[in-house]
């Protein structure tokens, strides 16, 4: 369910990944426009706001962080951190193979916690390509899984800050449509 406050959507985009790939980064860089090259593990769920007009529409993202460890996924926080969210941003670390190998696992966590009936869109945000070099994974497969999944992909550099509007703008379009999308099939349930 969608809030609504004076006109305004209020949206829930959750960022998962594993640990150190950038989700925190990301988040600061897109709600403060700040960038730190200190590595800080997130400990819990760290949560950001944001206000931005977007297709005619005044929203408010709520963007919800945890950390990578699948300690802080199980039980209560894990089933709070996905509850009512609009759009997921799976994030990987261009130059680690593990943080590729690990978007599956994200994605089935995401499914699993959420269940079949709230669907929310998905994008991939490949972060770390201003350190990307020749003896970085190949991210063909990334690609490819993408493709499979009907999801978006995005290279982002946090640091260069190269991305990551385009990224939460796609996910906040998708999670726009996707709202409208079920209001519309369930005013016309409605009407049958």
């Amino acid at each position: 369910m969608t809030s609504m406050k004076k006109d305004k959507m209020i949206l829930k985009i959750i960022v998962l990944g594993a640990s150190n790939v950038g989700k925190t980064s990301i988040m600061k860089r897109y709600t403060e426009g700040t960038f730190s090259s200190e590595r800080k593990a997130s400990v819990g769920t760290d949560f950001m706001r944001k206000t931005i007009t977007l297709n005619d529409a005044e929203v408010e993202l709520q963007i919800w962080d945890t950390a990578g460890s699948e300690r802080f996924h199980a039980g209560t926080l894990g089933n709070s951190f996905y509850r009512n969210a609009h759009g997921c941003l799976l994030v990987y670390d261009v130059t680690s193979a593990n943080s590729m190998s690990q978007l599956s696992k994200w994605k089935e966590e995401v499914l699993e916690k959420l269940g079949d009936d709230n669907f929310i869109p998905i994008v991939v945000v490949a972060n770390k390509i201003d350190i990307q070099n020749e003896d970085s994974p190949d991210t063909s497969e990334v690609l490819t899984w993408c493709k499979e999944n009907f999801y978006g992909h995005i290279e982002t550099s946090v640091k260069d800050n190269i991305g990551v509007a385009a990224a939460m703008n796609a996910i906040t379009a998708l999670a726009i449509e996707t709202i409208r999308n079920q209001n519309m099939k369930r005013d016309s349930n409605e009407v049958s």
